[in-house]
């Protein structure tokens, strides 16, 4: 918990906090941040973060996942290699790749490279116009797949929400507002 005794001293408060968060989980671990561009902080704050990771335990990994590289303040933890980077290029899927990932579809080698085309290697993007190619069998390809990252994204959420319950909408819409809400919280909306 953040108390007075820490506002002077950031970084000691993060090391604790992080040890103890980590404490909860066993060996072998592997906790997941999406999105981690998107928290902006002033460069006390993410320095006080950088040096909380240092607390990372042998046997448990932390995977970011983010579109801007890793802050200044983590510069150190780079040049002691204790994170490494992983550039988009080394996860995007080669059209090789995406007509394995689709075999089980059935796809025709055509459907596959325009998948491929369509997400730009994208591995969620490939698996998600996949599905959405199988169930829609006989439709235009063309019309059925968006093209780029984003639009594929922003094409599934749409399909996704668009396919929900009025209620389950709702919720979604009400909880969307604010930064994080717990079940509880979110069940006095349904």
């Amino acid at each position: 918990m953040f108390s007075a005794e820490y506002a002077g001293d950031l970084p000691a408060f993060s090391r604790r906090f992080m040890r103890e968060l980590f404490a909860l989980f066993p060996p072998g671990s592997i906790l997941v941040v999406d999105n981690f561009h998107e928290p902006k902080a002033d460069a006390a704050w993410r320095f006080a973060f950088a040096e909380g990771l240092r607390e990372v335990p042998e046997g448990i990994n932390l995977i970011f996942l983010s579109r801007e590289p890793p802050v200044p303040e983590m510069s150190r933890l780079l040049g002691e290699q204790r994170i490494t980077r992983i550039e988009w290029e080394a996860l995007r899927f080669t059209p090789e790749e995406t007509q394995a990932l689709t075999s089980n579809a059935q796809l025709a080698p055509d459907v596959a490279r325009a998948i491929h085309k369509a997400s730009d290697g994208w591995a969620a993007g490939i698996v998600l116009m996949r599905e959405h190619v199988a169930r829609n069998e006989g439709a235009a390809t063309e019309a059925l797949l968006p093209e780029g990252k984003e639009a594929v994204f922003q094409y599934f959420t749409g399909e996704i929400f668009g396919r929900a319950r009025p209620e389950n909408q709702r919720v979604l819409m009400l909880s969307a507002l604010l930064p994080s809400v717990t079940t509880g919280q979110a069940h006095p909306w349904t």
